[in-house]
């Protein structure tokens, strides 16, 4: 029996079972990750409200979120994220101040809210473009035309989202035409 797909669906399906190596990887991977003493102690679970203690926990927690994600290769975060509890001690950060860093990383350009979380970038938008077109001079992928799933598969499953921005950057700075389709991303030539 033979099915046929159109080229979106096609995009789609390997997207979603991208998502799914992607969120298996994740799992299994933060065992990996060890956690700094601060997150031990039990007050830096609990939101300071001195404003210097304040921005120093926040910035903890920016650097332990930043430092798991990479770690563990974990690409989107939710208020559910293991990071923001501690079981032996038991303790857990409350959503309310989980949302308030999820801001704070938004606007220092750590990472981008979306309606189901937050997406991590592990390095700044313009060090991921730098990376992805340091990765097609070194592989000889220059004047190749390429699938955004097969540049996607070479950084760690990154998301569509994350890299469709890391495109359009490199795109405005004349570094890589894109092909369009449905107002997605389906193909680059860098």
């Amino acid at each position: 029996m033979l099915i046929f797909l159109s080229c979106s669906s096609l995009y789609t399906l390997v997207g979603l079972l991208l998502s799914l190596h992607v969120v298996a990887l994740s799992l299994t991977n933060t065992m990996s990750y060890t956690y700094p003493k601060v997150w031990s102690f039990p007050p830096f679970f609990t939101k300071q409200p001195n404003k210097e203690t304040y921005d120093t926990q926040v910035n903890e927690w920016i650097k332990i979120i930043h430092e798991y994600c990479k770690s563990c290769k974990v690409w989107k975060i939710t208020r559910e994220c293991p990071v923001f509890t501690n079981t032996a001690i038991r303790r857990q950060l409350e959503t309310s101040f989980i949302e308030e860093i999820f801001r704070e990383l938004e606007r220092r350009g750590g990472g981008s809210i979306v309606s189901d979380g937050v997406y991590i970038w592990w390095y700044t938008l313009e060090e991921w473009s730098s990376r992805v077109y340091e990765w097609v001079e070194d592989n000889g992928q220059k004047g190749v035309m390429m699938t955004v799933f097969e540049l996607e598969g070479q950084f760690d499953g990154m998301p569509y989202d994350m890299m469709e921005k890391v495109l359009k950057r490199l795109e405005k700075q004349g570094k890589v035409t894109t092909v369009v389709e449905r107002d997605e991303i389906v193909g680059v030539k860098f």
